[in-house]
């Protein structure tokens, strides 16, 4: 009986300490060497059901919800050629409300310059516009509360975006790779940007992070064109890789709150950047310990310095080699 219960005890205690969730140690080092940053995915909802047949009006096809009361976007009407440059997603269609686009509805159409979205449209699937290599210009209305992953990834020639209020949350790759993006305004309700949703947009260079943002994703902003950044007061985490390669940025402001900085965060980066830290030394500390050696900013450069600056004085690091 007492051999029993020992192993019981054993077993036990081997699934506490998984649950505690405790990260791998590199060499027995303070710095874990798995990201800690949240994954974040679109809710695994079953997906609406719409008719097995396609209705047209010209450009557009539709498809009919189950439910008998509003459409989806499906595609373009492939008889229609050539397609028009600039087109109108309608608030309604045989009389019934336009509520979605679908996924890959649009996705690698060259023809698109310019798309309207009209009021009333609430989602825009996954891909739906991925690699549309001539958009230039879309407007998203305010009734808009859902944008798939890479809905604009690899729309090479979008030029700017203002995204609705009712958004909450950017998904992974949203803009990824819309090199020629130089304004995004992002709304004020924003949540959560997850990863990689500007990166490589070569042509942006300020972006304006709202106040209530909780998340920032792996790589949120890598390999972009900014010049500086503010994060605001309610980000905790700046995750692996969220500005690597951003080599325009030389000034990032940092808020006290912050209590994680992941490795290769600002990994080649402007080699003149200014950091502010709105906290003390010993709370940016906390964050990196140092000691002459650190692994969330890095660059081509062995000397230095350069200073982490704290409401009650400097902190002095040099550029490391960690890869």
């Amino acid at each position: 009986m007492k051999k029993i219960t020992s192993i019981l005890l054993i077993i036990l205690s081997i699934v506490l300490l998984c649950s505690c969730g405790l990260p791998l140690q590199n060499g027995g080092g303070s710095q874990p060497i798995v990201d800690r940053t949240p994954v974040y995915y679109e809710e695994s909802t079953d997906p609406p059901k719409y008719s097995d047949t396609s209705d047209s009006s010209g450009v557009l096809e539709f498809r009919l919800h189950e439910n008998g009361s509003e459409y989806a976007v499906w595609g373009v009407n492939h008889e229609v050629d050539p397609l028009p440059e600039e087109i109108v997603i309608p608030s309604t269609f045989n009389g019934k409300p336009v509520t979605r686009i679908n996924e890959d509805a649009f996705s690698i159409c060259y023809a698109f310059t310019k798309v309207t979205i009209s009021e009333g449209v609430v989602s825009i699937g996954t891909k739906a516009f991925w690699a549309c290599g001539n958009l230039e210009e879309i407007v998203i209305p305010s009734t808009v509360t859902l944008i798939g992953e890479s809905a604009f990834e690899e729309c090479h020639k979008l030029k700017s975006v203002k995204l609705p209020d009712g958004l909450q949350t950017i998904e992974n790759k949203t803009f990824s790779e819309c090199e020629a993006l130089a304004k995004a305004e992002l709304p004020n309700n924003l949540k959560v940007i997850g990863q990689k949703v500007f990166s490589g947009c070569k042509a942006l260079t300020k972006i304006d992070l709202p106040s209530g943002l909780e998340t920032i994703g792996t790589a949120a902003f890598s390999d972009t064109g900014l010049r500086e950044i503010e994060i605001p007061g309610s980000v905790t985490c700046i995750p692996n890789s969220c500005f690597h390669g951003c080599k325009d940025l030389k000034r990032a402001v940092i808020p006290a709150t912050v209590t994680v900085i992941a490795p290769h965060a600002f990994g080649y980066v402007s080699e003149d950047i200014d950091v502010e830290f709105r906290g003390t030394k010993a709370q940016f500390e906390a964050i990196d310990p140092g000691q002459g050696y650190n692994n969330w900013i890095y660059g081509d450069r062995y000397d230095g310095p350069f200073t982490v600056r704290c409401t009650d004085g400097t902190l002095e690091y040099r550029f490391s080699m960690y890869y």
